[in-house]
This record gives structure tokens, sequence and C-alpha cells, in this order.
């Protein structure tokens, strides 16, 4: 295992194989659901990230912010029985199960999650069932394809994103979950194959100043959004340092005067790095 590998394992890992059969058949299930879909935590993407609950403590499928709590079944999940047989074949003690839906060209952008849950241990799990080449998940300078047909773990309280560039969409089951002894049997036994991870490059000074400028010209040009975008997406190309597209963001906009926009992305930091009320 390269160091690379062994470095990402507590932060993401492949737990082993689940019935294809079975994903296929849930995957047909999640295709059914036209409606229902919510658009959350805006501050963390672009636009085109969908969310909603299977299993929740409200039972509501339309609660999908998460917080503690024992999960029961939402009106969704209980018209999906492969989705059921899926889910109670795990031996998981479970808070939450949603289904994420990200859309072509859109992006979960760099963040920390967990920050508002109490302190007792939680672990999300994903099951991808739909996903392309160009929907990675960046994380510690790194990008990685979670494939269909296995369980993965990814521990949240690292920072992380998600881009789905070219599409098609790319939708996953995502389960919080507190410990347990299964669980914990599960978890050892994480790994990553050598073609799953791509390291990115570093973002040198050189660099760093050049797209500093790229979005300073779109944001002279009238086009603020962009501009804030070119920066961000800098997180899925290159390994920079902590929370740096938002630290850049606010350079560009001190640079332009405009000292309002700039607090605004310094409050924005800190909420999405998990740094707010420290």
């Amino acid at each position: 295992m390269s160091n690379t590998h062994a470095a990402l394992l507590n932060q993401i890992s492949r737990l082993g194989p689940l019935d294809r059969g079975l994903l296929a058949a849930v995957a047909d299930e999640v295709r059914a659901i036209t409606t229902g879909w919510t658009v959350n935590y805006g501050d963390y993407q672009s636009g085109g990230w969908y969310t909603l609950s299977l299993i929740n403590p409200s039972g509501l499928s339309a609660d999908v912010t998460i917080h503690d709590g024992r999960g029961v079944p939402t009106e969704i999940l209980e018209r999906m029985p492969k989705t059921k047989d899926l889910l109670a074949s795990l031996p998981l003690d479970i808070m939450w199960v949603r289904l994420a839906r990200l859309n072509a060209g859109a992006y979960l952008w760099e963040h920390r999650d967990y920050g508002e849950l109490s302190e007792v241990d939680h672990f999300r799990l994903h099951i991808p069932l739909v996903t392309n080449p160009s929907a990675v998940l960046a994380i510690d300078g790194n990008t990685i394809s979670m494939q269909v047909g296995e369980l993965w773990r990814l521990a949240p309280v690292f920072r992380h994103g998600v881009c789905n560039v070219t599409g098609p969409e790319r939708t996953h089951i995502v389960i919080d979950c507190y410990e347990t002894e299964e669980l914990s049997k599960i978890l050892a036994g994480g790994y990553l194959l050598p073609d799953d991870v791509r390291s990115l490059p570093p973002l040198d000074d050189a660099a760093l100043e050049q797209e500093l400028a790229i979005a300073s010209e779109l944001l002279a040009g009238g086009s603020a959004e962009r501009a804030e975008e070119h920066l961000l997406k800098l997180f899925f190309r290159f390994d920079t340092h902590d929370g740096q597209g938002y630290h850049l963001i606010t350079r560009m906009y001190e640079q332009a005067g405009d000292a309002e926009k700039a607090d605004e992305w310094r409050e924005r930091r800190a909420v999405l790095m998990g740094e707010a009320g420290e």
C-alpha cells in the first residue's frame, strides 16, 4: 500500500462488496422517485445537490438536516421494499439514511460535517447506486471515485467536497450511524485499491496568483458568482491548504474594496470549515 493510501484510510475506505443484483433493484426504486427531493445546505453547494430522507428521527422524508436521534422509516422508504431489504441487511445502529443526488455540473464545496452533533461517535457510510468517472470525492489533496458495488466509509470531520463535472447524475445512499461492535469489525477491514486514488498537484504561489487574477477579472466584468466558483473549484484541481478557496475569495473582495463581501466570505468559511463558535 502506498503512503498516500495509508494516510487516507482513516478518512475514506472500501468496506466490502454488496449484492449487485439487490443494488440494481434499489437503483430502480430510486429512479422511480420523481418528487420530494429537497435542496438543503445551500451555502455548501453550487446548486444541483438534492436529498431526501429514508430513515430519520422524525419519519418525514423532507427532514434532511442532520441531528442526533434514533431513526425510523419515512413514508418514502415504506414504498421501497428492496431498499428496506438492503438497509435491514446491514448490522448498523442507524441515526439517519438519506438519498443524495448530484446532478451534472454540480459541486458540493469544501467543508466539514458533524460539528453540530453530540460528542458520541458517529460514522458515515456511502452506498453508491449511480456514478460516472467525472463524479469524484476530493479529500486531503486527492480525488476518489466511489464505485458502485461496495459499501464505503467516509469520515466527514475531514475537509472534503464532491463534484460531478460532466454527468450523468451521481446518486448515493448516505447512512449516518452510531458506533457498535459489529460496525467496528467492519471498519477494521477497510481498504483502498491502487487505482482508487488520484493525487492532485500542489497550488504553488505562481499558480495561485494566476487563478486569483482570473477570478478578479471575472469579478470586474460583473460575474461575481463565476469568480467565486472559479476559486472554490480549485479544491478539486489542486492540493490546497485548509479552506484556501474561501481565503482567496475574501482576498479577491478585499482587493476590490468590498469589505462587506469579504466579511461575508470570512464568516462563511468559518461555518463550512467547522470553525464557527470556536
